[in-house]
């Protein structure tokens, strides 16, 4: 493991998840990080994070706002 978190390591794939693994579940050791769900439910609370990158920030049919607003709903929901 690297002291530096590459572009590869960022990108939601499987070195996203070797990193998730061997650092913070090891660092935050607790049962519902470990579910390794989108988002965690703490009583009556949902919770959830995610980024987005686009560019340009206004496309056909959508922005960026839109797709956070999606993509969070759409975490909350799974």
């Amino acid at each position: 493991m690297t002291k530096t978190i590459t572009l590869a390591q960022g990108n939601g794939g499987g070195e996203n998840n070797d990193l998730i693994k061997k650092v913070f579940y090891k660092a935050f050791k607790n049962e519902i990080l470990e579910r390794s769900e989108d988002a965690a439910v703490i009583g009556k609370w949902a919770m959830t994070t995610d980024s987005f990158t686009v560019s340009p920030l206004f496309f056909a049919g959508a922005d960026i706002g839109k797709l956070a607003v999606c993509g969070t709903c759409n975490d909350l929901a799974m």
